[in-house]
């Protein structure tokens, strides 16, 4: 009888400790994902300027195409803590094995059942680190404030939306159009007698071309327009200045663009309306094309001519093996770029070609053969390098027979999301460049003092190549040529922000 007592104590007693071992798994489990977590946010907190909105979308979407160094430098800073984490852990883990087997060999009852409490309730203690992550996370990046905008909802674009189908713009003699993006180019890299913050101008080139041109401004003077909530990452901001709608979808629905046959469906882009108008399109980057969803966005609207790093590989630009940064560097783009306007300007049909750099995208960006070694820090040098090629590449066109018929439009994507160089800098009041370069049109009124943000750009761009704007609104954005007040200038930008910043069903299956 004792004996098979003693056999039922073992059991219950075995039964306890596979429970107890199971118990310590998972939480090990939910403690190394709670470290991740916050080593991943305090990165953002102490280096990045970044909504959740966009740190969601960078964590779906793919890494194929993703700069190598932004990837090596964010797992360089969050491996420490995590490599601490479960060190730590699996040290507490085989410890408590160890203090349990040595109570189970004196065969104690009550010691063992004492041990095996201390042992669960100290366990149960690194769940403490659960709600005290929580608390970190919503603290930098106001994941609270995030899930309260998924539940608030809009109306901005059943009320404000102007149909680009229904109202087709016209243009009696288009012009050409060369449409330049620069990765996280903002004004705020010119030095305080053009309204930026460095102590030399970063941009002396670019400050020029928009003096002696035509530039947008929030404010008095030269500057530029002001990200809104869909726009303050490069897909979005990219998207926006194309259609005139901030990137409103649901972020984990279309960060991985490649599962879906559509890419933003219900719209109507620039590139649509120009191939419909006879256009000829190409698209010049130095990246894969499937990041950031490019590859359905360039085929389904306007179905470009795509130049990327393998188009580079394929015809000797580079090496066959060639890939450095997030693929080539912005020199080769701008000289395929060249080669493939000066081929197509020989056409009939008119032209539309975009150029998009990343040679600035942050970690501090990346150094080519032509940037200056003498300027420091890193990403001073980097945007210095910038500024003379889109110099130089301006200058060439401008040399060219093709440039009597051709409007020229520079564009910043988005605010840096970095802290070098804009440290201590209100994101509000860091304005992204623009500069619009031989438009159709002129300015009905002052172009400073304007409170515009990235989605009026896409009908400001068609103004500038000769189209009428019915209404001056396209999207919700305003055509910044016109008189009519952009939503920013009608709500107010910290209104217009927040407002976008809700989810809008509408939205969702109007545009999807």
């Amino acid at each position: 009888m004792n004996e098979k007592k003693e056999q039922n104590n073992e059991f219950k007693t075995d039964k306890k400790l596979r429970r107890l071992t199971r118990v310590q798994i998972i939480v090990g489990i939910l403690v190394v994902l709670a470290t991740t977590a916050v080593s991943g946010v305090r990165y953002v907190g102490n280096f990045l300027f970044i909504t959740v909105s966009e740190l969601i979308f960078t964590m779906v979407s793919p890494l194929s195409g993703t700069g190598t160094d932004t990837v090596s430098e964010i797992v360089a800073y969050c491996a420490p803590l995590i490599i601490i984490a479960i060190v730590g852990y699996t040290a507490f883990f085989f410890l408590s094995r160890w203090v349990l087997k040595r109570f189970l060999r004196k065969g104690n009852e009550t010691h063992i059942t004492r041990c095996r409490r201390t042992v669960m309730g100290l366990t149960l203690a690194f769940l403490l680190l659960l709600p005290a992550g929580w608390l970190y996370i919503d603290r930098v990046i106001d994941l609270s404030g995030y899930l309260r905008s998924l539940r608030d909802t809009t109306t901005i674009y059943e009320e404000q939306f102007a149909d680009p189908l229904e109202l087709r713009p016209r243009a009696e003699n288009p012009r050409n159009l060369i449409l330049i993006y620069l990765e996280s180019m903002e004004t705020t890299y010119a030095s305080p007698d053009k309204g930026g913050i460095q102590e030399k101008n970063l941009i002396p080139r670019l400050t020029a071309l928009a003096e002696e041109n035509v530039n947008f401004s929030f404010r008095d003077g030269f500057g530029g327009h002001r990200a809104v909530p869909g726009t303050t990452w490069t897909t979005g901001a990219f998207f926006a200045t194309q259609s005139g709608l901030p990137f409103a979808f649901p972020i984990t629905n279309y960060a991985e663009m490649g599962r879906y046959e559509k890419f933003a469906g219900g719209t109507t882009t620039l590139g649509d309306i120009l191939r419909a108008d006879g256009y000829d399109l190409s698209f010049y980057m130095g990246w894969e094309l499937q990041w950031g969803g490019y590859d359905k966005y360039t085929a389904q609207h306007g179905d470009y001519r795509i130049y990327d790093v393998y188009s580079a590989q394929a015809d000797g630009t580079v090496p066959e093996d060639y890939y450095v940064w997030w693929g080539m560097e912005d020199l080769y783009v701008f000289e395929a770029a060249k080669r493939g306007i000066a081929e197509t300007a020989k056409g009939d049909q008119p032209f539309f070609t975009i150029v998009q750099t990343m040679d600035t995208h942050f970690p501090d960006g990346y150094e080519c053969a032509l940037c200056d070694k003498s300027i420091e820090p890193l990403a001073a040098r980097v945007v210095d390098c910038a500024d003379r090629q889109v110099a130089d590449f301006v200058e060439w066109c401008m040399a060219q027979d093709f440039y009597e018929n051709t409007t020229i439009i520079i564009l910043g994507d988005h605010p840096r999301m970095d802290t070098a160089l804009v440290e201590g800098v209100a994101y509000s009041d860091r304005p992204v460049y623009n500069c619009f370069i031989h438009s159709a049109v002129e300015p009905q009124q002052s172009t400073f003092n304007r409170s515009c943000t990235t989605v009026d750009m896409f009908p400001t761009i068609m103004a500038a190549i000769g189209y009428e704007i019915p209404g001056d609104r396209l999207g919700i954005g305003t055509d910044l040529f016109s008189s009519s007040p952009t939503l920013a200038e009608e709500m107010g930008y910290a209104e217009l922000s927040a407002e976008l910043a809700k989810s809008s069903p509408y939205f969702t299956t109007r545009f999807a």
